[in-house]
């Protein structure tokens, strides 16, 4: 058998090949010269972007990598260095030893046997099954004095305001170590993680005062069918200026 031969191409002329070349280049210079005079696309305006931080369910503390603006002290070093301001100062008529905590966070126990380590609203103490003790971080102030602190157990949870013509409503919390100082943490500002987490104990802070206040003033008997038909109204006419039971209300 003969072996296979691939086919030859047809000869082609070599003149009028170069022909038809130049007419392709004068084809595409005149195409090119015609999208010289097309309009211009409109130039697109920047914009600027916003990206936001995800919402983070532990604390800052438990992630790998952090760290924090100050150094962590132990809560018996922060007390006993706090003592020493507070007590150089005119406290005498001060009922209790009240020190600020701010950029706090609340969570549980690593040892939970559920959401370990997590964020949760401080109102949840004691009223939630398992949950008697709560850690919190964050830095406690006596005047400009600043002590930062981390995993600081508390089991008691005080809020301010009951009785009060204010509306003003404020909580604290108390750890083991505080109790035998007498010495409260007043809550003021969370931690940007925690902002959400509060926000809603906060709301509940100002709806136990005004349940107090509506029992109080109500007399008894106060039954759930009077409740739900006068404390909207009892609220609105004795709070309803203030700002803060506005934004609550609504």
């Amino acid at each position: 058998m003969p072996p296979f031969a691939y086919p030859t191409p047809e000869p082609t002329d070599p003149s009028s090949s170069r022909e038809e070349s130049k007419s392709r280049k004068r084809d595409i210079s005149c195409s090119t010269a015609d999208t010289d005079h097309e309009p211009s696309l409109p130039v697109t305006k920047r914009q600027k972007v916003l990206v936001q931080c995800g919402n983070l369910c532990y604390p800052a503390s438990r992630y790998g990598g952090h760290r924090p603006s100050l150094p962590i002290v132990n809560e018996r070093q922060a007390i006993n260095e706090l003592a020493e301001i507070w007590n150089a100062g005119d406290h005498s008529q001060d009922e209790h030893n009240i020190w600020q905590l701010n950029d706090f966070v609340v969570y549980r126990e690593p040892g939970a046997y559920r959401h370990a380590n997590e964020l949760c609203p401080v109102h949840h103490l004691k009223s939630e099954d398992g949950i008697n003790d709560l850690l919190f971080d964050g830095t406690l102030s006596v005047d400009n004095e600043v002590r930062s602190v981390q995993a600081v157990p508390f089991g008691c949870l005080a809020i301010e305001g009951y009785g009060d013509e204010s509306d003003v409503v404020s909580a604290c919390i108390q750890s083991s170590l505080g109790r035998k100082g007498n010495v409260w943490y007043q809550l003021g500002r969370p931690a940007n993680e925690y902002a959400r987490y509060y926000d809603v104990s906060r709301w509940m802070f100002r709806f136990a005062k005004y349940v107090v206040e509506f029992l109080e003033d109500s007399g008894p008997p106060v039954t759930l069918k009077l409740f739900r038909r006068l404390f909207h109204s009892y609220v609105n006419e004795k709070y309803g200026l203030s700002i803060a039971t506005k934004e609550w209300l609504s």
